[in-house]
């Protein structure tokens, strides 16, 4: 006879808590049992990324696209299907056509408008019509018959259109062209569609939905059923790229070990402020205003932008009136392997007020040994030195470096 029984609740939880984390997103999402355990347990990820259109969970990306979907009509020629193709990874909503949406407001839209960039529709077609010896008044002179055509429900005069459809290269330009004729979504030659992806190395699983809600509300709802109403989420590693607007407010509490952010810091810090300054080590991949540099309250934090001068030298006052706890530790990438780009820094910072070089005793056997100290207090002393391709600023006990 089977003895097999169902887990308890606080014997699921502690199951949970050590399962591999999309494994344990997809058993939530089966079986109803389990989802108040998932909720309450924290999910420990090790390698998280959040995308404005994607997550990635380790080995696993959860992401939301539009796809552009051909299909056979009774309104146009064949040749327009067949250069026609399927299309994903469109990252804006658009309309039937297939141009960008505009009406989506500026508190919803935080896709890639700088890395959209715009078709020049009107200078591609005047290329075409100029290539074939057309006019413009050609152009309308046969959308405006290919419409009628279709009204009287018969296969449109597409002859003078035709050299606007038969080069692959230029299928951007159907949505100017069938706008142009006025083409309802029925007779369209395609249509789009929402495609949710689950993907890892190995392969991609893609569902597609109808059309029918902004892509930032399906985004909201993809975070939603991965982050909404969890207790705490614990990650190893965590990134977020390409911020712009994000507009996801997350309910969860993170702790988070190492943090990578490429851009956006002040929106990260205010939308995600109390995990901004939690993180035990913060890598920033880009510039930092002064203001921005106050802001820091991370023990650990390292710079991936080169020209790091000007920051040494305002958080060397900024610290001396100031004083961050022993332990806090800047890095700040040196842009060429080469020892004078080294001495020339050394030498910027030594000209500062109560500057005294040293010998620091992580760098001592390398071929920059010596630091330049600044005494901060009885306590504690900042020292700046270079190792392993960094200038490192370092709150270190007084003392801690060796005098000459």
């Amino acid at each position: 006879m089977s003895t097999n029984q169902p887990l308890a609740y606080q014997t699921s939880k502690a199951v949970l808590l050590y399962l591999n984390a999309n494994l344990r997103l997809e058993l939530a999402q089966r079986c109803l049992e389990l989802r108040t355990a998932d909720r309450t347990t924290p999910l420990r990820i090790y390698n998280l990324k959040l995308n404005p259109m994607d997550v990635r969970i380790n080995d696993t990306t959860y992401g939301v696209a539009l796809h552009k979907v051909p299909r056979r009509t009774e309104y146009l020629p064949e040749y327009i299907h067949e250069n026609s193709h399927s299309s994903d990874n469109i990252f804006y909503d658009v309309d039937q056509y297939g141009f960008k949406d505009y009406s989506v407001g500026p508190d919803d839209s935080f896709f890639w408008e700088s890395s959209e960039p715009s078709i020049d529709y009107e200078y591609y077609v005047n290329i075409l019509l100029e290539m074939h010896s057309l006019t413009r008044a050609d152009l309308s002179e046969s959308a405006e018959k290919a419409r009628s055509d279709i009204l009287l429900s018969k296969t449109p005069d597409m002859s003078k259109l035709q050299c606007l459809f038969d080069r692959k290269d230029d299928d951007y330009l159907f949505p100017y062209i069938l706008r142009h004729m006025g083409m309802n979504p029925h007779e369209m030659p395609y249509y789009y569609c929402i495609g949710l992806n689950v993907s890892t190395s190995n392969e991609k699983k893609t569902e597609l939905v109808n059309y029918t809600c902004k892509l930032v509300n399906v985004v909201k709802y993809m975070f939603a059923k991965i982050f909404g109403n969890r207790e705490l989420v614990i990650a190893k590693k965590m990134e977020i790229r390409s911020f712009y607007c994000f507009r996801y407010k997350f309910q969860s509490h993170f702790i988070v070990h190492d943090l990578t952010i490429s851009s956006d810091y002040s929106k990260v810090l205010n939308e995600l402020g109390p995990l901004l300054t939690g993180t035990e080590v913060l890598t920033v991949e880009e510039g930092l205003s002064n203001e921005q540099l106050q802001q820091l309250s991370n023990q650990r934090v390292i710079f991936c932008n080169y020209g790091y001068q000007r920051e040494i030298l305002f958080l060397v006052g900024e610290w001396k009136r100031n004083t961050p706890a022993v332990g806090t530790h800047y890095s700040f990438p040196v842009f060429a392997i080469a020892d004078q780009v080294v001495y020339d820094a050394f030498d910027d910072i030594r000209q500062l007020e109560a500057s005294r070089e040293s010998l620091y005793p992580e760098a001592r056997e390398t071929k920059f040994p010596h630091c330049i100290t600044f005494k901060l207090s009885e306590h504690s002393e900042l020292n700046v030195y270079y190792e392993q391709e960094y200038m490192h600023m370092k709150i270190d006990p007084a003392g801690y470096s060796i005098e000459l």
